[in-house]
């Protein structure tokens, strides 16, 4: 099978909000279970979302504390990230633009064939992103 440009998205929306200073983070989507034939193929991937922070914040010099990441999962019933040598397989994406309030689009990184995040991409019975 060749190989071909295929794009994933989501037709849920996904809200999540910490109450105190305690990470939160939800699994907004799942790509389909990548093969032995279809790894190969990924040359790239990057992530496009419509968000927006919590709208404001107590000083323009803090960081975001909004933001995506892209994580390797053991199968299709997994809800939390594979493990490889102890270190979760998870990659900083992009973070919402601090303080903001209205949606707009942002665009991850651009990882590249050899960037860490392809090269861990392995087929165990099902591996999704």
């Amino acid at each position: 099978m060749p190989c071909q440009i295929s794009t994933y998205s989501s037709s849920r929306s996904c809200n999540v909000e910490a109450t105190n200073a305690s990470k939160v983070s939800e699994i907004w989507f799942k790509t389909p279970s990548f093969t032995t034939s279809s790894i190969p193929c990924v040359e790239r991937l990057q992530l496009y979302t419509y968000s927006h922070d919590q709208g404001w914040v107590d000083s323009r010099k803090s960081v975001s504390y909004s933001w995506f990441e892209i994580a390797i999962l053991k199968d299709d019933k997994s809800s939390e990230p594979h493990k490889r040598n102890g270190k979760e397989l998870v990659w900083q994406s992009h973070c919402n633009p601090i303080a903001s309030k209205d949606f707009s689009g942002q665009s991850g990184v651009v990882f590249e064939r050899g960037h860490d995040l392809l090269k861990q991409l392995q087929v165990s019975r099902d591996q999704v992103l």
